[in-house]
Formats: structure tokens, sequence, C-alpha cells
């Protein structure tokens, strides 16, 4: 970090295996909602370590948080209902009350230690929803549901975290998470991004506005070819097959 004077950074975080429904020895205690859940806190001061020589640093951070399939209490809970074994990660269960009052816990536990009060425990700057979602069979799996149902889940999972957030640390910010496909799928089982950036604004302005961003992975066309410039699929138009570092005036075109 010193060597390369970095200055910001993302940082995965998958908090289903650090959080459980019933205390331990080693536990952190924290009620939301009326119930109390408890996360571990060997898990918790690891991630403290990571940020706090962020912190010491100056250097802004943006977690990606991830929702890991699990067989324990929490992982059930959490585990969309229409999962298949296809996902890397799963699409958080939004289907149930229990379900939704449980991943709320878990962003506000996050919020409320890293982006209130003091900083003491580090600081986390940013919130990257999930990962790659117009790849969500792989990344945040829910089955095979149409662009519409994907979306609105998705939209509910970003909104719920922007609340929660937002009450912490009126900086920080909500990012979606898209991979280098534009007007064009990545393949046959993805969704198209720029379809899907147009029904998370619709579903935005239906409900109610709030503040989100992009978290574009904005690759070269081959992911073992680092000549972007020599990308054939990025063009400079609103129908370009994909965004790389070659074509990054379309996404700016497209937010204005």
């Amino acid at each position: 970090l010193d060597d390369l004077g970095i200055t910001s950074i993302t940082m995965n975080v998958s908090f289903v295996g650090m959080m459980s429904l019933s205390p331990s020895g080693n536990s952190i205690a924290h009620e939301y909602g009326g119930k109390t859940y408890y996360f571990d806190k060997g898990s918790v001061e690891n991630y403290d370590k990571t940020l706090q020589a962020a912190q010491k640093r100056n250097i802004v951070v943006a977690a990606i948080l991830l929702v890991a399939p699990s067989s324990s209490e929490v992982g059930k809970l959490l585990l969309h209902p229409d999962y298949t074994s296809r996902g890397i990660y799963t699409m958080p269960n939004m289907t149930n009350p229990e379900s939704v009052n449980c991943y709320a816990a878990a962003l506000d536990f996050m919020a409320q230690r890293y982006c209130g009060n003091d900083f003491s425990h580090g600081r986390i700057h940013h919130f990257i929803m999930h990962n790659e979602v117009d790849m969500g069979y792989s990344w945040t799996n829910m089955g095979s549901p149409t662009m519409e149902t994907y979306v609105d889940t998705y939209v509910n999972s970003m909104r719920i975290a922007y609340n929660i957030v937002r009450q912490y640390d009126q900086n920080a910010e909500i990012f979606g998470s898209f991979a280098h496909s534009w007007a064009v799928a990545n393949d046959a089982k993805s969704y198209v991004v720029k379809d899907m950036l147009d029904r998370i604004n619709g579903y935005s302005h239906t409900e109610g506005d709030f503040r989100w961003a992009l978290a574009y992975h904005s690759y070269p066309s081959s992911l073992i070819d680092p000549k972007t410039w020599n990308d054939a699929q990025a063009t400079f138009d609103m129908d370009s097959p994909m965004v790389t570092f070659k074509n990054l005036e379309v996404l700016d075109a497209w937010i204005k």
C-alpha cells in the first residue's frame, strides 16, 4: 500500500460465515428489528485490521457485499429460495420478513461499525452490492427469473443498503456491479446490462429515487489480452456491445 501509493481499494465482505442466531463464547451481539444476532469476534477483528490499515493511509474502501450459500441457520435464511447450485453466490432472500430482517441486521452491523462514530474500527466509504449481477446465474444467483423479476429483487437489496448505510454516513454510496458487456448480453444466460440499468432507473423513479452509482468491470474484451485499445466490440455509441477502458465515455453519456 505504501510503496504503490494506493488511494482506493475494494474488499470482499462475505458476512454469512461470521453471523449466527445464537451466542458463542467469542461473539459480538447486535440487536436489530427486535431480534439479536451474533457476529464472530475473530472474523470481525480481521476486517477491522484491514480497514484500520486503510484508514491510517486515507485510503477509500469499497466493500463488495457477497452472500455465500451456506447450510448454517443464517445461510438458510439468506439463501434465495430459487437459488441453484450453479451460483457461486446467492441473491439475498427477500421473500419473507425473517430473512429480510436478518439481511438488514448484517448491513446495520457493518454500517454502524464502519460508517459511523469515530471510524476507530476503520471505514467503509462505499458499498458495492454483490458481483456482476448481469451474470446472475453465476455470481448472484436466484435461479433463472425474468430480467424484470431479477432487477426488482436487486433494487430491493440496493435500497435496503442505502436506507441503512445513509443513517450512519451521508457520504457513503451504493454501487451496482456489472460486467463489461453493455447492449449485448455476455452470453445466453446473462441479462443485457443497458436494459437492466434502464429498469433500475424505472423502478427507482416509480418507488422513490435513491442515490446509486456504477461499479463497472470495464475489462478488455478478452480477459487474457490487456490491449483494450484493440477492442472491436467497444464502440463509441449507446449500442456498443461492450464497455471497456477504450470507451468509458459510453457510461458517462448514459448517466447524463
